[in-house]
């Protein structure tokens, strides 16, 4: 999986370009999961109601947080292994 990233680089692809197509493939993919997670929280709010103490079934605040906090630790998972596969000596990836 290295090698894949990393064999664009030396076809000319900049560090940027890589940590870009990594990341943004990635991050893609965490808006699509909080947006289909957040429609089904909101449609099973009902048979949440009962556990939630002092917050409401349609809280925005806390949807605004778990989405926020969720897309934050997605966003680093997703650029450091996109720094590293950019980091990758050029020459390397070749001679593999």
């Amino acid at each position: 999986m290295r090698g894949g990233r990393g064999r664009k680089r030396p076809l000319g692809a900049a560090r940027w370009d890589l940590i870009r197509m990594v990341a943004g493939r990635g991050l893609a993919l965490t808006i699509a999961g909080l947006a289909a997670g957040n429609l089904a929280a909101m449609a099973l709010t009902r048979l949440m109601s009962r556990l939630l103490f002092g917050v409401s079934a349609l809280d925005a605040t806390s949807y605004f947080a778990a989405a926020l906090l969720l897309l934050l630790v997605a966003s680093i998972a997703c650029v450091i292994p996109a720094a590293r596969a950019a980091a990758v000596e050029s020459a390397a990836v070749l001679r593999e």
